[in-house]
């Protein structure tokens, strides 16, 4: 098995993920949390893992505690040797949202050390927006400047204290940032549309192996997906995926 998408009470974004993953020729499947914690060593013969959006576990107490918690208390070791082995790691939306909470971004270390707090507007967020990617991971090649993606979220909004933002910037951690229509990093809304310091709409591990996004590639795969005011030769989330295909194949 090339991937997995990981499925929790209250996922719901996981049939579009497993459908741009199969798309794009990878071998991939839905592994539901019961089956993983009966046996967590399934994942070591893969060599993908996707968090998909939704709301898993309903968001009890706070975005994606529930699903980190069981990540982080009952699956840690296997995740370790996973990514230690050479794997790769997806958060879209709520799973950015988990692999925080879980201590698996930005650091791999058990510990939370940035949050996606309520949206600065205090309301659900689904608009398109503009990213501009950026970074080293291998999940980010082929974009330009200006890239057409969508959002959905009601905590989205990225923070960090002042040493964790400057480490995440000078390692060049972050992967996409919220911009304008000039293709400028922005605060402003609703270009960014949760307020998140720095513009940052997702971050990678220091490897560039681990990334966290909030914006929905799955949903931007097809061109029937794409608003027709967008003019695109090939879609934002086709590239994104093909990028997939060959950091695992290489």
């Amino acid at each position: 098995m090339d991937a997995y998408v990981l499925f929790a009470p209250g996922t719901n974004c996981d049939e579009e993920t497993l459908y741009s993953l199969r798309k794009t020729g990878l071998k991939a499947d839905i592994l539901y949390l019961k089956k993983w914690l009966s046996k967590p060593d399934v994942i070591l013969k893969s060599k993908f893992l996707v968090i998909p959006g939704g709301f898993s576990f309903g968001d009890y107490i706070k975005a994606g505690k529930v699903f980190a918690f069981y990540l982080r208390e009952k699956l840690w070791d296997v995740i370790k040797k996973f990514y230690q082995d050479g794997g790769y790691i997806i958060g879209i939306c709520n799973g950015f949202q988990i692999l925080l909470r879980a201590g698996i971004l930005p650091f791999m270390d058990g510990r939370v050390h940035a949050y996606l707090i309520r949206n600065e507007k205090g309301e659900f967020e689904d608009r398109w927006v503009y990213l501009r990617a950026e970074g080293k991971s291998p999940f980010v090649k082929g974009f330009n400047h200006k890239i057409p993606f969508p959002v959905a979220h009601a905590e989205g909004r990225f923070y960090a204290d002042k040493k964790i933002i400057e480490y995440i910037e000078k390692n060049k951690m972050v992967a996409f940032r919220y911009v304008d229509e000039k293709g400028n990093p922005t605060l402003v809304y609703p270009h960014n549309p949760n307020g998140s310091l720095n513009s940052i709409a997702g971050i990678t591990d220091k490897q560039g192996r681990i990334l966290g996004l909030m914006p929905h590639p799955e949903r931007a795969f097809e061109r029937f997906q794409i608003p027709y005011v967008y003019k695109i030769n090939k879609t934002p989330g086709r590239i994104f995926f093909e990028n997939v295909f060959k950091a695992i194949k290489k």
